[in-house]
């Protein structure tokens, strides 16, 4: 699954967003020879007496200090480390790592991301930044990855708090339709451009899916300015599945491959200048398509037909 932010850029939306990753206070513990045991707890992670951890088991056969979770039953043991009542101690657990909680969180937010998106009229996955550099790691617009971070913690915050005035600030940040506001909101709404959008001095070609093997696929999104009058080839040099499969690519219609020996993406790469092209299913060696770039409309946004596809 594509991503648009990492771990640390949760810091940047939200720098004490670890404080939301709690341990939760356990009581009305049960006793069962020499442990104790709690019903209905959920995924235990982590056990702590008196915020001292306790050592996870692998089975209910327990030493003092130690826990075991069974899943299938939902039950948790314990044994104390004084051998006591758990009453007489503070016992807290977490049901999910920091980990795999912001793992989920980041999934989550990925995804909701693209259905903002897509309102706009935008393909999934989002196409990458068409600059050379950008304030982060992923390679996507800024404002998608801040986006993205935001409604990660949007996710981690209403976990525990679910009417959390945090979380509406910072959803709202990135989509308002109340005040007509948020970061997201104003790109599909026409107030920003994304870097992969074109300018009124370019045009974009519609995007057309090919499919004329039985599985692989080929897709484009972008533009090209109207100075420009490629016609591009795309040629499958090694086959096999998206990742193994490597094209070539030729911006004079096959006479001479300007990049070669490119590894076959799920996710928009750079196809040239700012044409961008990803691929589903599998390819055989030779696959070639040809790409038309045509400069005889000159709008903002074109029609079908500017840009054009066959395969040989």
């Amino acid at each position: 699954m594509i991503t648009y932010c990492n771990k640390s850029d949760l810091q940047n939306a939200y720098g004490k967003i670890e404080d939301f990753h709690r341990l939760e206070t356990l009581t009305d513990w049960t006793s069962s020879g020499d442990n104790y045991i709690k019903r209905g707890t959920g995924t235990v992670s982590l056990v702590t007496e008196d915020e001292v951890d306790l050592t996870e088991k692998t089975s209910t056969t327990l030493s003092v200090g130690e826990w075991y979770y069974d899943g299938t039953n939902d039950i948790l043991y314990i044994r104390c480390a004084d051998d006591g009542v758990p009453s007489t101690h503070t016992i807290k657990f977490q049901s999910i790592t920091w980990d795999d909680l912001t793992d989920y969180a980041i999934g989550w937010a990925s995804g909701h991301l693209e259905s903002m998106i897509t309102r706009g009229g935008f393909q999934r996955p989002i196409p990458k930044s068409s600059l050379s550099f950008d304030f982060n790691s992923t390679g996507w617009d800024a404002d998608i990855v801040n986006s993205c971070a935001k409604l990660a913690c949007v996710k981690i915050i209403r976990r525990n708090e679910p009417e959390s005035e945090l979380a509406d600030k910072l959803y709202n940040d990135v989509w308002n339709d109340e005040e007509q506001s948020g970061i997201i909101w104003n790109y599909i709404n026409g107030n920003f451009r994304f870097t992969f959008e074109p300018t009124k001095q370019d045009f974009i070609g519609q995007l057309i899916p090919i499919s004329e093997s039985t599985s692989g696929r080929v897709y484009l999104t972008g533009y090209g300015h109207a100075s420009q009058n490629y016609i591009l080839r795309v040629k499958v040099t090694t086959a096999g599945d998206v990742e193994t499969a490597k094209f070539d690519v030729s911006s004079d219609d096959g006479q001479s491959y300007d990049t070669t020996d490119v590894y076959t993406q799920y996710y928009y790469q750079r196809l040239i200048d700012s044409l961008y092209i990803r691929f589903e299913g599998t390819f055989a060696e030779n696959d070639e398509w040809q790409i038309k770039i045509r400069p005889d409309v000159e709008e903002n946004r074109a029609s079908v037909g500017n840009i054009t596809i066959s395969r040989n």
